[in-house]
């Protein structure tokens, strides 16, 4: 929140509150202030996370076999939180390959026979 709009707002608290007890304008103000705070900070957090993402988004390459090294060698990052040490794991197990396979093979099969 800017501080033009703090001070709006604080006015407007103010004015609303002014026959009752200031002290009530001031604590919603400052309720206020921590809760636009902490979604400043929550967006930010999102904006951060959606940089990362569109970061790690690519294009497939053309030739199959580099697509099929693409998923057998991603990996993302990891940290231990015994060691705290940082590590790559593999995104896609081995059983997960073998299922990414059955689908295209199934795919490709059915691809054949609509064009029969």
């Amino acid at each position: 929140m800017t501080d033009a709009n703090q001070q709006a707002f604080f006015d407007f608290l103010c004015i609303r509150e002014f026959e009752g007890n200031k002290y009530v304008a001031l604590e919603k103000y400052e309720e206020t202030v921590k809760e636009c705070s902490e979604k400043e900070y929550i967006i930010d957090e999102l904006k951060e996370e959606l940089r990362v993402i569109q970061e790690s988004i690519c294009e497939l390459p053309n030739e199959p076999i580099k697509v099929a090294e693409m998923l057998i060698c991603a990996t993302k990052r990891r940290t231990n939180c015994m060691t705290e040490k940082e590590y790559d794991k593999p995104i896609f197990e081995k059983w997960q390959l073998e299922q990414i396979a059955r689908h295209l093979l199934v795919y490709c099969g059915s691809m054949v026979k609509s064009n029969e």
